[in-house]
């Protein structure tokens, strides 16, 4: 029923919720057509739907190939991108490119990718521990600290879960 709904429509018909969508979105234009004949779609219409959409997508898409690494000469952070970006890489702490520095550019692998996830998950942790810190240095108001360590326990448990998943890829190969 989808496929049928999704094929027998034209870009004029083409309207949901009153607002003009996208004539080559599979989603738009299967609600649309469920729209105009009454009806609204099911969760598994929407769900195949949603699956044939992002296979579409896929097709389209150009996958990174290459990681490029960056060091920022204005505060000293490592920047990694990949060959992908429409923009110009940018220091995440600073806020611009202007002090960026190529180092290196490395082929995507599992392995790096590993590496990238247990950088993030680590930098998290210790920003929100400097984080706690200074609130304590400052002093909290009311309820804050208690936040601050429920983030900071979330925070160490994403790391932890993070871990994990690099030791088991890391042991796969």
């Amino acid at each position: 029923m989808t496929k049928n709904i999704i094929n027998n429509n034209s870009a004029d018909e083409i309207q949901h919720d009153g607002l003009a969508e996208c004539d080559d979105c599979a989603i738009c234009r299967a609600m649309a057509m469920a729209d105009k004949r009454g009806y609204e779609l099911s969760e598994k219409e929407l769900l195949d739907v949603f699956a044939e959409q992002n296979a579409e997508n896929a097709k389209n898409t150009k996958m990174p190939e290459t990681i490029i690494t960056y060091r920022c000469e204005g505060c000293g952070e490592t920047v990694m991108t990949s060959d992908d970006q429409e923009d110009e890489a940018e220091c995440f702490a600073c806020g611009t490119g202007d002090f960026l520095k190529e180092l290196k550019r490395e082929p995507i692998t599992p392995e790096l990718i590993a590496v990238g996830m247990k950088k993030s998950a680590e930098s998290i942790v210790t920003n929100l521990q400097k984080a706690y810190e200074a609130g304590k240095t400052a002093g909290f108001e009311k309820d804050e600290e208690e936040e601050m360590l429920q983030a900071l326990a979330k925070a160490k448990e994403m790391r932890d879960s993070v871990l994990n998943i690099v030791e088991e890829i890391n042991l796969e190969r």
